[in-house]
């Protein structure tokens, strides 16, 4: 096959991204199958932590991948925090905050990562957050990492997850933003785990 994976599965992909987002276009060449999100994960990483000065800001709490990733590429970690107190949502003076204090270290920031819906946490970012993240990350030339594996797996009724995506290209200020967005068959298919477990 491909090096980005079977044509015909990336189609069926791209199907299904674009009727999830309301019908904005999804294409097959933007889309690269890995062996599970994880891979995927690595290989942005390792693309964008290409020195020692490249750092990352990850959310905490986390699921470890972030952070273990970043000490094996010897890249920096940018920890910014969810608000617990406000359903483990993310203010714009909380990122601005961790991006002036990293730059002030001489540390430059590459990326962005979202884990929505959250690991461990369970939030589902609601459409304003999302749009506070996708625009910080424009207006700083940081690449978004959206972490969407459990994008299936909402407990809360009076939730509904959204994509990085769909917000992205429905906001204004975002034209510029570069995104790349991580999903998996393991998760939501059966159960917790899906296919995994």
């Amino acid at each position: 096959t491909g090096s980005q994976g079977a044509l015909g599965f990336r189609k069926d992909i791209a199907k299904f991204i674009q009727e999830r987002d309301g019908g904005h276009p999804a294409y097959p060449g933007n889309i690269f199958l890995t062996n599970g999100a994880s891979t995927g994960i690595e290989i942005i990483m390792a693309t964008l932590l290409g020195t020692e000065v490249d750092g990352i800001m990850i959310p905490i709490p986390q699921n470890p991948i972030y952070s273990a990733l970043t000490a094996k590429l010897t890249g920096h970690q940018v920890g910014y925090y969810l608000d617990e107190g406000n359903n483990w949502a993310v203010s714009r003076e909380e990122l601005q905050q961790r991006l002036d204090e990293a730059r002030a270290d001489a540390i430059d920031v590459k990326a962005l990562a979202i884990i929505n819906p959250g690991n461990p946490t369970g939030q589902v970012f609601c459409r304003d957050d999302l749009e506070v993240i996708c625009k910080f990350c424009a207006e700083n030339g940081i690449v978004l990492l959206a972490d969407e594996v459990y994008q299936r797996n909402v407990y809360n009724p009076d939730k509904q997850f959204i994509s990085a995506k769909k917000v992205a290209v429905e906001t204004a200020g975002c034209e510029s933003l570069q995104l790349v967005s991580f999903h998996s068959t393991s998760k939501g298919t059966i159960g917790e785990c899906g296919r995994r477990g």
